[in-house]
């Protein structure tokens, strides 16, 4: 409950932004009443004003909507301030200087307006951009910075108010001196404050820059939007005041030429960069940047062609600078679009760059996790996307991380769908241009993609095969350890028993003799159960559709099953693989028919087609029942595993009407004529 702010306490909260905004503006209208009709100057303090306003405004909507947010305290506080300086120090002026003796204390509100106006208004300046955008240093190590700015703002407001003349050129040309009961020492060394006020001043702007550079290079697209917005903000003042001053403009465009940047600032904080304004900026700056180098061109030419010859005057001069502006327009119009694409889009506006450096990085790549790790990075930060994520068709994140709500753009490759690239837009939604470059993208992604399944598909099939290839050896084993083995070593110490017995007891040795027929009749079984373990012998004495045939009806001759059998006879000459693997994968399906249908029929069919074997066991049961009969059993299993080590397929239909199971073994291609043996 502590946590949650109460009625009353917001109530609290927006008065004070409130309050701060009244009195910005009633010190704002205070310094037009007091300079109307007097100095002339009404417009200035209008325009002036109107500035100091729009600092306390956009810091109350800040400190309003964004209470953690100092940036909007620090606009509020300085536009208060500023606001109550400007209009005590105009009041204390008109007292001074236009009106004597109508305002009281007019010394007094003269030397407290201007300490009090000269930190606000640097509070507003070099305070905001301190701790812009997010209310704080760019790292603790910056610390210095905000030392700086602090000892800026503290020397300016005293040394403005100890200085004899209120550092105010107006009150100095008028002589003027502080009322204050101080000597002359204090007022030399309030002169000294305001000037070591401006190196701190400059250290303090160079350092925010720097700061502002330093957050741009590791920051995400909003962060960039947000300093580009106080960037193009802060140039408006910065190339209009001085060509405002050099064509001898009116004072209150100075004023006027600082209204937009409080707004950028408030703009830029509240909405966290969320707007377009990378089009304005980049046309802004094209233009701009062009109208200036054309102009400079047509002057060189001009002033240099005029050098040379001696004179200015020549009517051709004209034409032949229009001619060079002609020729060197679209040059320069590209080169400059080329740069500040970069400036305002970043590597988003080279798409086929992108690509291009992309290309060599997927050929080269060894590791296909990692570089689809790389892709995904370079899409989150270098083209500025807000989420971008990986999904195999199993629907396992592969690289990155969703950002929902996400886009799902399906990756295809070779007629097969091998996975999902998905992404969320930045704030600013992308154009045509940026969608076709995310498609270029992803039929690259889409490649990855595919090599990685079958990296993934060849690590299984490996893995199969050694654990099929160990278990078979541990069968080995343990049938002639434990079998095979003590039953040979049996059979000696039997025939050595019947040869101690032939000379004393030749009945009894006959009798052991026939006992040990009996067993070596045994142990050949065993025997021939392991050779068959490793390749049905059928195969090789009858052919495989002779031993398919024989095995299916020992299979099904002691069940009610009625088995047909449809193999063409001779087979055509198939690689041993593919034999033992289709003989294995009948026979099992067969045993499962017997097993786990009451089916009455049983129809196995083996046919050539498209350089595959395809064999097909159908019967009329009800569908698979009883243990290991699921889709997942181990005999299904196994087929399918025997199926697929040699690149081909097993279908498995089961219903009431029965089950069909479909193996698909491709046939290797024949040598062509003339090969080596």
């Amino acid at each position: 409950m502590g946590g949650v702010p109460t009625p009353g306490s917001r109530a609290a909260t927006a008065a004070i932004p409130i309050a701060a905004v009244a009195v910005t503006v009633c010190g704002a209208v205070a310094a037009v009443w007091a300079r109307a009709g007097g100095t002339g100057d009404t417009a200035s303090a209008v325009s002036l004003g109107l500035t100091i306003t729009a600092v306390a405004i956009a810091g109350a909507v800040l400190t309003l909507s964004r209470p953690d947010n100092r940036v909007g305290w620090v606009m509020l506080a300085a536009g208060a301030i500023w606001g109550i300086g400007e209009g005590a120090f105009d009041c204390g002026v008109r007292g001074i200087l236009t009106a004597p003796g109508t305002v009281p204390a007019a010394g007094e509100l003269a030397i407290a307006g201007a300490a009090l106006r000269a930190g606000g208004w640097l509070g507003a300046a070099i305070g905001v951009m301190v701790i812009f955008p997010d209310g704080h240093l760019p790292r603790p190590r910056w610390r210095w910075l905000g030392i700086c700015a602090v000892a800026a703002i503290g020397a300016s407001t005293l040394g403005t108010a100890l200085a004899a003349d209120a550092e105010s050129d107006q009150l100095r040309a008028a002589g003027w001196r502080s009322p204050l009961p101080v000597p002359d020492a204090v007022h030399g060394f309030g002169d000294a404050l305001a000037s070591l006020a401006l190196p701190l001043m400059a250290a303090t702007v160079i350092g925010s820059v720097a700061g502002m550079v330093a957050r741009w290079r590791r920051g995400d697209v909003p962060l960039r939007r947000q300093l580009l917005t106080f960037a193009i903000a802060t140039a408006i003042p910065v190339v209009i005041i001085p060509s405002a001053f050099g064509a001898g403009a009116p004072s209150w465009i100075f004023a006027a030429s600082l209204v937009p940047l409080p707004v950028a600032v408030a703009v830029a904080v509240f909405t966290g960069g969320v707007f377009d304004l990378a089009t304005v900026a980049n046309r802004s700056l094209v233009w701009a940047t062009l109208s200036l180098l054309v102009a400079g061109v047509y002057a060189l030419v001009i002033a240099g062609a005029g050098s040379v010859l001696g004179r200015s005057d020549t009517r051709w001069l004209p034409w032949l600078g229009a001619g060079v502006v002609a020729i060197s327009f679209a040059p320069l119009r590209d080169a400059l679009q080329g740069t500040a694409d970069r400036v305002t889009y970043g590597r988003w506006r080279q798409p086929y760059e992108v690509l291009a450096g992309l290309s060599p990085r997927i050929g080269a790549a060894t590791d296909t996790d990692r570089i689809l790790a790389d892709v995904v990075a370079e899409l989150h930060t270098t083209l500025g996307l807000a989420g971008a994520a990986l999904r195999d068709p199993a629907g396992r994140i592969v690289a990155g991380t969703p950002s929902p709500p996400s886009t799902v753009v399906t990756l295809t490759a070779y007629g097969r769908v091998t996975g999902e690239l998905l992404y969320t837009e930045p704030a600013t939604p992308l154009r045509t241009g940026d969608h076709r470059v995310l498609d270029d993208l992803a039929a690259q992604l889409a490649v990855l993609m595919h090599s990685r399944s079958l990296t993934d598909d060849l690590r299984r099939a490996r893995e199969r095969l050694v654990l099929a290839r160990e278990e078979e050896r541990r069968r080995l084993r343990r049938d002639l350890h434990d079998g095979l083995g003590p039953a040979l070593a049996g059979l000696m110490l039997k025939v050595d028993n019947a040869r101690a017995l032939v000379p004393t007891a030749p009945a009894v040795a006959e009798s052991d003799l026939l006992t040990l027929r009996g067993d070596i009749q045994a142990t050949v079984l065993d025997v021939r159960r392991l050779v068959e373990g490793l390749r049905p012998p059928a195969i090789d004495e009858l052919g495989l559709g002779p031993a398919v045939t024989q095995a299916v009806d020992r299979l099904t001759g002691r069940s009610a099953t009625v088995a047909e059998v449809a193999v063409p006879h001779p087979m055509p000459a198939v690689p041993a693989a593919v034999e033992v693997a289709l003989y294995r994968i009948i026979t099992e399906a067969v045993t499962n028919v017997v097993r786990h249908t009451d089916a009455a029929t049983c129809a196995v069919t083996v046919v050539m087609a498209d350089r595959a074997l395809v064999a097909t066991i159908a019967d009329d049961g009800g569908g698979l029942r009883g243990p290991g009969s699921a889709q997942g059993g181990n005999g299904l299993s196994t087929m399918r595993e025997r199926a697929e080590e040699l690149g081909g397929t097993l279908e498995i239909r089961s219903g009431p009407t029965g089950t069909t199971v479909t193996a698909t073994l491709p046939l290797p291609a024949p040598e062509p004529t003339g090969a080596g043996t």
